[in-house]
C-alpha cells in the first residue's frame, strides 16, 4: 500500500469532541443527564485526526460511536464539547451557512445502506447529479454524471435507470459515484461493503484503493469488520464505549495490539482451519 501523502497540519481534526444526548425517554428510561454517544461520565472525550492523502479506519463493535463520531466531524450533528476543524478552519463551533457549504464541496459520504438514502422515484442520474446542484459546482453535470457511473462500472443508460432496478453491490457503485462526482478531497465511507458477497466486495475494496490513487483521496472507512482494514488504510482509531481507546498502524495495531479490547476483537476474525 503506498505512503500517505502528509503534510503538517490535519485536513480533518477533532478535539475534545463529545456528545451527550438528553431526551425524556433518557429522564424516563436512564441516566437524568443524558446517554452519552461520544466521550463519557468519566470526562473522556475524542481526539482525532486524519491528515491530507491518508487513509484512516474507525473500528469497533456496534454501538461503540464510530458513526456518532463522523457526524461530528462532518458538521452533520452538533457536539457537547470540543472543536472541529476542516483545513484549519472551523466547523464547530457552528460556522455560518456559506461555510458549512464550503466543507460540503470538499467531502463526500457513503452511507451504510444507500438503498435507503435513494429516492425511489427519480433516476440513478439525477440522484448522482444531487451534489452537483446542491455545491453549484461547475462544468457540464450531464457528462459529470456520465463519467463517473462508467467509472464505477455501470451498464450503459444507468442514468435513465431507477434504483430497484441495480443489485446491492451496483446500488453501493451509484452512492459512491454519488459521493465523488463533485470531486471531493475527503470521502468517507461508512460500513461500504458489510452488506456484500465476497467477490462483490472484494472487487469494491480494489475500487476504492484505485479511485484514491487516482483522485488523491483522503479516505475515512467506518467498520465492524477488520478483515477489510488492511485494504483500506494505513492507520487504525479502535473505539469503544463513545472514546478511542487505541490507534496506530495496521501493522502495529494487528501484530502488537496494548488493548484487551482491541486482541479481542482481531481473535474474533475468521480464518481458514
Amino acid at each position: 500500500m503506498r505512503e500517505p501523502l502528509l503534510q503538517e497540519a490535519p485536513l480533518l481534526e477533532g478535539r475534545g469532541v463529545s456528545k451527550r444526548y438528553r431526551t425524556p425517554a433518557t429522564k424516563l428510561f436512564a441516566r437524568e443527564g443524558g446517554i452519552w454517544g461520544l466521550g463519557n461520565e468519566a470526562g473522556e472525550t475524542v481526539d482525532f485526526a486524519v491528515r491530507r492523502g491518508e487513509s484512516v479506519a474507525i473500528v469497533g463493535e456496534s454501538g461503540s460511536g464510530k458513526s456518532t463520531l463522523l457526524g461530528m466531524l462532518l458538521g452533520l450533528g452538533t457536539p457537547t464539547t470540543g472543536e472541529v476543524r476542516f483545513d484549519g478552519s472551523l466547523v464547530f463551533p457552528r460556522q455560518r451557512r456559506d461555510r458549512m457549504l464550503w466543507l460540503r464541496r470538499r467531502t463526500g459520504i457513503v452511507f451504510q445502506d444507500p438503498y435507503s438514502s435513494f429516492n425511489p422515484r427519480r433516476t440513478i442520474g439525477q440522484t448522482v447529479a444531487e451534489p452537483l446542484f446542491a455545491t453549484n459546482a461547475p462544468g457540464n453535470h450531464r457528462e459529470m454524471v456520465t463519467a463517473i457511473l462508467d467509472r464505477m462500472e455501470l451498464p450503459k443508460g444507468s442514468a435513465d435507470r431507477y434504483p430497484h432496478e441495480f443489485s446491492g453491490g451496483q446500488r453501493q457503485r451509484i452512492a459512491l459515484a454519488r459521493a465523488l462526482v463533485h470531486g471531493p478531497e475527503l470521502l468517507v465511507a461508512d460500513e461500504p461493503v458489510s452488506a456484500l458477497d465476497v467477490l462483490v466486495r472484494s472487487r469494491l475494496l480494489d475500487l476504492l484503493g484505485e479511485l484514491r490513487d487516482e483522485m488523491g483521496l483522503t479516505l475515512i472507512t467506518v467498520t465492524h469488520d477488520l478483515s477489510v482494514v488492511p485494504r483500506l488504510a494505513e492507520r487504525v482509531a479502535v473505539m469503544r464505549d463513545g472514546v478511542i481507546v487505541e490507534q496506530g498502524s495496521v501493522e502495529a495495531i494487528f501484530e502488537r495490539p496494548q488493548e484487551t479490547y482491541t486482541r479481542e476483537l482481531i481473535a474474533a476474525l475468521p480464518r481458514l482451519r
